[in-house]
């Protein structure tokens, strides 16, 4: 479920001119009257004053609290508890899995306070209750018709019902946040592999060339990462459905009812359509938080996949004139504050005449480099203007005034049209290479810290609870709606740049590998050192496939292998 009312500003908090008392366990405390929270809420603000607004604890879990706590309502009426009273918890409850009552300000407590939760759990038992009291017409604060303890609390303790939450929290974010993103850039990835299948290009290991294969084939490996990516985190979903609701204290179940984890799971189950269901083990419920260091691993190594995928196109697309330059990507911002960027070449070609009655053409070209006014060619016949207005390149330019001597204005007009080639002049920076891999480098660090907090489950609770689940649920986030970004912004408009994959081709001398099962690896060493004379002169690519005919005649066929799947 995403979450769109975590930005509350800091003024959701202020508090009234008014205030009513509330007591807990501890004492009398004052509460801002137009905040459903109780003293326990009051005291945890006042005990963990660490973070502020921004460390507020995730938007998710509260929704899954009210999840749980509508569920454990209305299985309670078959244990007693009164239906009018259940059913204002229940309605009550619906403002909580809304979000409206997070945004006005009635869950402020932050990420750091008590490891297993309790202050959110109160928080939310005391926001249901005041805002069912409030339902039924009773006074706020008041306890009455609805406790937050006797009532919202029934058959329930911090230790079962905040794990629960987390586990609610993850599976919907997972569903709704990230699988969307994931697929959507694990499709496009697809559709490139297929759309770059008969684009050849020459293969890297250790940075320095290799033997040739598709762009298809290069890809093929970034959707596959993503696949294997969407596979790992179906895994870990059976472990995350188990709920500990039910265990209570330390998993025994103590003040609770026979059948009431059972049905609580699959009254949850049915309000979020997750299949979930009770821990068959509420011990290792509560004790341990493995499930939740299960995903994020799973969440991390889908960080290393991006990582690498993200590096290896901001690497292919490097340039666009000194780097590698084989893909280029959307230009979306100029890239440098000092620097010059445009989104293409600017060229204005206009058609006139001269003082001698000769027609002339002259781009003005606006580029990275400069100002360009390139007489393009001298034409006869009549004067004629026109003019033409698009994205040119100076190469492009320069290659059209030296292949035409003498061309009419249709001629060189529709040349324009025919030849027109869009590229970055400017320093345009693949930034949405660069923010997906600052996401995964979050992602690996909260990994980090998840693995410290499964790690400490000390006895029959672990205690690092709210801290593991909103790390797990920011990587979450960050990989689904950063997946969405670089997905919209950048994968869907990459194109390959075949002139320059086709000269790096040409330029390789790992071409006759090919041989080396027909000559020998000794007889193709030194066939290499003799390419090496070639290299300068342009020649490698053709002196391969000459030495291949030549010593193979009868294998030509072998020449595509670099087309094949292997």
């Amino acid at each position: 479920m995403a979450c769109n009312v975590c930005n509350a500003s800091e003024s959701s908090n202020v508090k009234s001119g008014k205030i009513r008392k509330e007591r807990d366990t501890f004492g009398e405390l004052d509460v801002p009257d137009d905040r459903y929270y109780g003293a326990q809420t009051v005291r945890s603000v006042m005990n963990f004053p660490i973070g502020g607004i921004e460390e507020r604890m995730p938007y998710p879990v509260i929704v899954a609290f009210g999840i749980l706590k509508k569920a454990a309502a209305k299985v309670n009426i078959q244990y007693g508890l009164d239906k009018k009273i259940a059913e204002a918890i229940m309605q009550a409850s619906d403002d909580v899995i809304s979000g409206k009552l997070y945004k006005e300000g009635h869950f402020p407590l932050v990420i750091w306070q008590t490891g297993s939760g309790t202050q959110s759990n109160m928080n939310t038992n005391e926001v249901i209750s005041n805002r069912a009291i409030q339902i039924l017409g009773g006074k706020m604060g008041s306890k009455d018709p609805v406790h937050p303890n006797d009532h919202v609390n029934k058959s329930q303790s911090s230790n079962d019902t905040y794990p629960t939450a987390m586990h609610i929290a993850v599976a919907m974010e997972l569903r709704d946040r990230l699988m969307p993103g994931l697929c959507a850039l694990r499709d496009t990835l697809e559709n490139k592999s297929k759309e770059f299948k008969d684009i050849i290009k020459i293969g890297r290991t250790h940075l320095m060339d290799a033997v040739p294969l598709t762009l298809g084939q290069e890809f093929s490996a970034y959707a596959t990462q993503l696949s294997f990516g969407i596979d790992r985190i179906c895994t870990t979903m059976p472990r995350l459905h188990y709920l500990a609701l039910g265990g209570t204290a330390v998993g025994t179940g103590l003040n609770t009812r026979i059948g009431f984890a059972e049905k609580c799971a699959a009254e949850i189950a049915s309000l979020t359509g997750i299949p979930f269901e009770t821990a068959p083990n509420k011990f290792e419920a509560l004790a341990t938080h493995d499930a939740m260091v299960e995903v994020s691993g799973a969440l991390n190594t889908i960080a290393v996949s991006l990582m690498k995928i993200a590096n290896d196109i901001r690497l292919l697309a490097s340039g666009p004139r000194c780097g590698l330059g084989e893909l280029m990507l959307p230009e979306n911002e100029p890239g440098s504050s000092i620097m010059p960027a445009k989104k293409g070449s600017k060229a204005i070609a206009t058609i006139t005449s001269t003082e001698k009655g000769e027609t002339v053409a002259v781009i003005a070209c606006c580029s990275a480099e400069g100002v360009f006014l390139l007489p393009a060619c001298i034409m006869k016949g009549k004067n004629k203007k026109a003019e033409y207005e698009d994205s040119l390149s100076p190469n492009s330019v320069l290659h059209m005034s030296q292949k035409y001597a003498y061309i009419t204005a249709d001629i060189f007009t529709a040349w324009l049209k025919d030849n027109f080639f869009l590229k970055s002049t400017g320093k345009v920076n693949p930034t949405q290479c660069e923010a997906l891999t600052m996401v995964a480098a979050q992602v690996m660090g909260n990994h980090v810290a998840c693995t410290i907090g499964g790690s400490n489950g000390h006895f029959e609770l672990n205690v690092f609870k709210p801290m593991m689940v909103s790390n797990v649920l920011r990587s979450i986030k960050l990989i689904g709606d950063g997946c969405q970004a670089f997905n919209k912004n950048c994968a869907v408009g990459i194109q390959a740049n075949k002139e320059n994959i086709a000269r790096i081709m040409r330029e390789s001398l790992m071409l006759v590998t090919a041989l080396n099962p027909h000559i020998g690896y000794d007889k193709l060493r030194n066939k290499v050192v003799d390419m090496k004379v070639y290299h300068d002169s342009g020649m490698v690519h053709l002196l391969a496939v000459c030495l291949i005919k030549a010593l193979c005649p009868h294998r030509r066929h072998r020449m595509k292998i670099v087309t094949t799947n292997r």
